[in-house]
C-alpha cells in the first residue's frame, strides 16, 4: 500500500541531454535530485506498512530496527536533497531559453521535493503517535508485573518458614515475572530511543521545509527576472526590425530621389545640347 498522494507524481524529469561541455554537473545534480524524491516516496510507503504494525504480536525488535534503518536512511536523503537544490540553484544556468528551462526544472524539483517531505512528515506522525501509545500501554503492563511481583514479595515475606517447602511452579513463576519485567524495560527503552529519533528527525524536516520555502521564492524571483529580460531583448529586437524597416524604406526613397534627379540632369543636358547644337549650324 501506497503512503497517501502528497501531490507528487513520478514523472521523468528534462536534464538536457543535448547540453553543452561543462555542464555535466548540473545534470549529476537534477538526476540525483529527482532519483532521491523516489527514493523518498518510497520511504513513505515503508514508513506506512511498518507504522501500520506497531503494537500488534508482530511489533518485535526486527521491524523496530527496520524502523531505525528507514527512519536513518531517508533522514540522509532528505537532508542530501536540500543541499542538491541549493547547489542547482547557485549553478550558472546558460543563456537565455536555457536558463529559463532549467528555472523551470528546478521549480519541479523543488515542488516535488516538498510533496514526498509533507507525506514523510504525515507517515512519521502517525508512527509517532502510535509508538506513544504502545509505550505507554508497555508502562502500564510494567506497573503490573511490578505489583504482582512485590504481592509474590509480601506472601514470602508472611511465610518464611514455608519457603523451603516452596513448589517447583511457584519459583518457576518469579523468575518467568523477573524476566517479563526486565524485557518489558528493554522495550520501552528502545521505543523511547526511537521517539527522540522520530523527533528531532521531524524538528529537522520542518527546518528543512523552512529553507525550501525561501528556495521556492528566490526561484521565482529569478524566472521573473529572466522573463522580464527575455521580454526586453523582445522589445529591442522589435525595435531593432523597426528601425532596419525604416532605413530600408529611407534607402528606397533616397535612390528613387536620385534617379529622378538624375534623370533630370540627364534630360536637362540633352536639352542644352541641342539647342548648342542648333545654335552652331546657324
Amino acid at each position: 500500500g501506497g503512503g497517501g498522494g502528497g501531490g507528487f507524481r513520478s514523472g521523468s524529469y528534462n536534464t538536457g541531454s543535448g547540453a553543452r561541455d561543462g555542464d555535466s554537473e548540473y545534470i549529476r545534480l537534477s538526476q540525483k535530485v529527482a532519483s532521491n524524491i523516489r527514493s523518498i516516496q518510497s520511504s513513505s510507503s515503508q514508513l506506512k506498512r511498518m507504522g501500520d504494525l506497531i503494537g500488534t504480536p508482530r511489533d518485535v525488535h526486527e521491524l523496530r530496527q527496520r524502523l531505525h534503518n528507514v527512519l536513518e536512511d531517508t533522514g540522509h536523503i532528505i537532508t542530501s536533497t536540500r543541499d542538491d537544490l541549493k547547489q542547482l540553484a547557485r549553478l550558472d544556468g546558460g543563456m537565455g531559453g536555457e536558463s529559463r528551462k532549467r528555472q523551470l526544472q528546478q521549480e519541479k524539483l523543488s515542488k516535488d521535493f516538498k510533496g514526498v517531505l509533507e507525506n514523510w512528515q504525515r507517515e512519521s506522525s502517525m508512527v509517532l503517535r502510535k509508538e506513544k501509545e504502545t509505550v505507554r500501554t508497555d508502562r502500564e503492563r510494567a506497573a503490573s508485573f511490578r505489583s504482582m511481583q512485590r504481592d509474590t514479595d509480601d506472601y514470602s515475606g508472611r511465610n518464611e518458614a514455608a519457603q523451603p517447602l516452596m513448589g517447583h511452579d511457584d519459583q518457576h513463576h518469579n523468575h518467568q515475572l523477573d524476566e517479563q519485567i526486565e524485557y518489558n524495560q528493554s522495550v520501552i527503552h528502545e521505543r523511547e530511543q526511537g521517539i527522540m529519533e522520530l523527533e528531532s528527525q521531524m524538528t529537522e524536516v520542518n527546518e528543512i521545509f523552512r529553507d525550501l520555502g525561501t528556495l521556492v521564492s528566490e526561484q521565482g524571483h529569478v524566472l521573473d527576472n529572466i522573463e522580464a529580460n527575455i521580454t526586453v531583448t523582445e522589445d529591442y529586437v522589435e525595435s531593432g526590425t523597426e528601425q532596419l524597416v525604416k532605413a530600408s524604406n529611407y534607402q528606397k526613397k533616397a535612390r528613387k530621389k536620385m534617379c529622378c534627379l538624375l534623370v533630370v540632369v540627364v534630360v536637362a543636358a540633352a536639352v542644352l545640347t541641342i539647342i548648342l547644337v542648333t545654335q552652331l549650324k546657324k
